[in-house]
């Protein structure tokens, strides 16, 4: 009878057994999908001062090497727990044949608890460096990618920060053979220690008459089950101590997201409808970059500017005068230190700073081209057709399901391709850093004389930092900054 059903229970225990895995895996791969959703979110409502000073390399290493870890190591973890349910299992069962093993096996738990705790203590330690490394790691190969072409033309320094790749690997991999040569003593250790639980059950105990010898036979199998099971555990020790310190990483790392987060609040739509239809004001402002310890490292103001809506206004001086650090300020990006923004008679504080934003688009000169015009829709395909051909693209790129067939295109041909995708956005302040950089001659002189007068006849107020003084003619408003302080405002 047993034999018949033998197939039976067979049959159910591996589906029962994949039906779990497949729905704990679905629950690890959920909460990996809520981590990464929730940091996302955190990384975009951060201030941006704080998101400079944290480095891209630190989100990198979270959203995709530790929960690709973890990820990997659910599957040995779900093993081991269900070994631990076959082992307090076969620990009763063991209990009820002879009661002095049952006591040496919770003797050697406890005692084996400890010793984890113990190691535990040594290697997250560790574990926490060789995460740091891997942060530093990936700026390193941030630098190598991003400065690739510079690179190329010097071969000293390509060969100094290859030297500094070198090292750091080396640093790492010898961090992580170690953290490895840790965590295998630490197997080995547990492996051993179960050899003598293992002989004291079936040799030691036996032979004191400690278990009675008819249930030896019992007692052999109890301990064959126990064993392989124990031995799925053990093999997943190093997998846990991995998927603790990715955790915590992670969990410091949203804490910290959580510190920075921007505090001013989300915009509801009626203040969505913020215009600007008179002038922006600054009064007495001042900003300062600072380090961590809060020394300031540079600083710009106080400052007194008053810049009228519907007007192109000219920022210039030299490199370091505080340009775009007071183009950033204007749109609140960096909030003033002391002092006030007024727009219409409209003092910009926590409260207003969100919908104040929204009413500027803007062209950094380290901007970013995304491959969608995100955030707009049911634009129409005759007015990105018509800002093609104003700045020269239609024979460059098209568009088509709200976004461009190609943004592989030269420095100027991308530049000004940011510069459609912020006037799509149709705000009535416009940023410009830099924007003719890389333009040539001819359409440099279409972009000033034509092409920003036009925005302004269409009630656009553009703030443009510049050094083309050939073409200042072109503005109504020129203001010029040295070492953060403004030395003219005038018209010219």
């Amino acid at each position: 009878m047993v034999s018949c059903f033998f197939p039976l229970h067979c049959w159910c225990l591996l589906t029962v057994k994949k039906l779990s895995v497949d729905r704990t895996q679905s629950i690890v791969q959920n909460i990996l999908r809520g981590v990464r959703i929730r940091i996302a979110d955190k990384i975009r409502k951060s201030s941006l001062i704080a998101f400079e000073a944290m480095g891209k390399e630190n989100f990198y290493v979270a959203l995709t090497q530790q929960t690709t870890m973890i990820s990997n190591a659910s599957l040995s973890l779900i093993n081991a727990s269900q070994s631990v349910v076959i082992i307090i299992a076969c620990i009763g069962y063991i209990g009820w044949l002879s009661l002095p093993s049952l006591l040496a096996i919770l003797v050697f738990i406890v005692f084996g608890v400890g010793v984890y705790q113990f190691k535990d203590s040594e290697l997250q330690p560790d574990l926490y460096e060789a995460a740091q490394k891997e942060n530093q790691f990936f700026a390193l190969l941030n630098h190598i990618l991003d400065g690739f072409k510079e690179l190329v033309l010097c071969r000293r320094k390509s060969q100094h920060i290859f030297s500094d790749f070198d090292r750091l690997s080396d640093d790492t991999t010898a961090l992580k053979v170690a953290t490895s040569s840790k965590l295998t003593d630490t197997v080995m250790f547990s492996q051993a220690y179960m050899y003598g639980l293992i002989a004291l059950l079936v040799i030691v105990f036996p032979y004191f008459k400690l278990t009675p010898q008819e249930t030896v036979p019992q007692l052999i199998v109890a301990i064959l089950f126990f064993w392989t099971s124990l031995e799925n555990v053990v093999a997943a020790i190093p997998d846990y101590f991995k998927v603790v310190a990715a955790t915590n990483h992670i969990r410091m790392l949203e804490t910290r997201l959580a510190e920075i987060e921007d505090t001013a609040p989300r915009p509801t739509p009626a203040h969505l409808t913020m215009s600007a239809t008179d002038q922006l004001r600054l009064e007495q402002v001042e900003y300062s970059h600072r380090e961590e310890d809060g020394t300031p490292v540079f600083s710009i103001g106080p400052l007194d500017l008053r810049l009228n809506c519907g007007q192109i206004i000219f920022i210039c001086g030299g490199n370091g005068s505080g340009k775009t650090t007071l183009m950033k300020v204007i749109c609140s990006l960096y909030p003033q230190s002391a002092g006030k923004l007024i727009l219409d008679d409209i003092e910009i504080t926590l409260a207003e700073r969100t919908a104040f934003r929204e009413t500027f688009s803007a062209v950094f000169a380290d901007y970013h081209l995304f491959d969608k015009l995100y955030g707009l829709q049911d634009i129409k395909a005759t007015k990105v057709n018509e800002l093609l051909i104003k700045l020269a693209l239609q024979d460059k790129t098209t568009f088509t399901q709200n976004s461009f067939s190609t943004t592989r295109l030269s420095f100027g041909q991308r530049k000004r391709l940011a510069i459609i995708a912020a006037l799509l956005e149709d705000r009535p302040l416009y940023l410009l850093d830099e924007p003719a950089a890389g333009f040539d001659p001819v359409f440099r002189q279409y972009f000033y004389e034509e092409f920003l007068p036009e925005l302004r006849a269409q009630g656009k107020t553009i703030v443009v930092v510049t050094h083309d003084d050939r073409y200042f003619s072109c503005c109504d408003h020129i203001v010029k900054l040295e070492q953060g302080r403004i030395v003219e405002d005038s018209q010219p």
